[in-house]
């Protein structure tokens, strides 16, 4: 989902400011450990890192002065948050039938807390 907001849905609201990686993350969750050496978000978000996403700014499509920081404990609030407001992208989600729309859905919850885009 992290990997389609940031390729797929996100890219006309949000871009991806700064990640943080812890040096030695836990991985042994992940399917594919080098995984996170090509999408650096996992281990930001998921393993003790952080990523700061900044807001474009209507007027120039530029960055704006807005930033939120998607991390483990931002995840687990915007998940629920997505299953109460969202229920039918979180089915989505749940059924591994999601999409771009989805994971922008998704992303929009974890950092703002409803959808405001879109």
């Amino acid at each position: 989902m992290m990997v389609s907001a940031n390729e797929q849905g996100s890219g006309y609201w949000a871009r991806v400011i700064r990640e943080s990686v812890p040096l030695d993350p836990d991985v042994s969750w992940m399917d594919d450990p080098e995984d996170i050496k090509r999408w650096p978000q996992h281990g930001a978000a998921l393993c003790g890192g952080k990523v700061i996403y900044g807001v474009l700014d209507d007027s120039t499509g530029r960055v704006g002065r807005k930033r939120y920081t998607l991390d483990a404990d931002a995840i687990r609030q915007g998940l629920k948050v997505m299953q109460e407001q969202e229920p039918r992208h979180f089915a989505a989600f749940i059924s591994e039938e999601d999409d771009a729309e989805t994971a922008d859905v998704f992303l929009q919850c974890c950092l703002l807390g409803k959808v405001v885009y879109g």
